[in-house]
């Protein structure tokens, strides 16, 4: 349920001192998006996949529009986060199972696009992480309590950062890039306890 709610997760993650990309959460009102975060910065509401509920906001007008589709979804709170620029269209899926990094790739979304999202044209290649990336992926499992997770990390000038953690990722478009066979790493890891 906590990674379900990225509200919820930014703040496990920030009480457990986990990198994150900054993030605020806030109501639904128009003014407390302009005053969070200087342009541009990325509109989400706190529940959602594959991108569906992200806008990036460069401008004025790109708030008033972002605001306006994401409310038409209903109640909710919403989360401001800084575009980063230097990992723009680019992102980490790293599969943790009981405390280990078992596959990761680099996603790069298609031309033009901010999401790197294989459900939005994304491509992907397998990618070796580095040891601090991997204990970033493997501190935000643990802080939301996952034995597995797809977490979504961000290669910063400051170090790789958590953007989400997924509690159910679909490892499938992954599979072609790993010779770890992931679902049965997930099961072996599931009857072991």
């Amino acid at each position: 349920e906590t990674a379900d709610d990225k509200a919820r997760t930014a703040i496990e993650l920030a009480v457990r001192e986990v990198p994150q990309v900054r993030s605020w959460v806030g109501s639904q009102d128009p003014v407390f998006i302009s005053r969070v975060e200087p342009f541009p910065f990325v509109l989400k509401r706190t529940h959602g996949a594959q991108g569906r509920w992200v806008r990036p906001v460069r401008d004025h007008h790109e708030t008033a529009s972002a605001y306006q589709e994401l409310a038409a979804e209903g109640r909710g709170a919403f989360i401001v986060q800084p575009l980063v620029s230097e990992s723009y269209g680019r992102s980490l899926r790293l599969i943790v199972v009981a405390g280990r990094v078992i596959a990761c790739t680099e996603r790069k979304a298609a031309p033009g696009e901010l999401h790197s999202n294989i459900s939005h044209g994304g491509t992907q290649r397998a990618w070796d992480p580095d040891s601090e990336t991997t204990l970033v992926a493997v501190r935000a499992a643990r802080a939301l309590r996952l034995g597995y997770a797809g977490v979504d990390i961000l290669m910063t000038s400051d170090g790789p950062r958590v953007l989400e953690v997924n509690a159910a990722p679909d490892f499938t478009s992954m599979t072609p890039y790993t010779s770890t066979d992931i679902a049965g790493e997930v099961l072996d890891a599931l009857l072991a306890l």
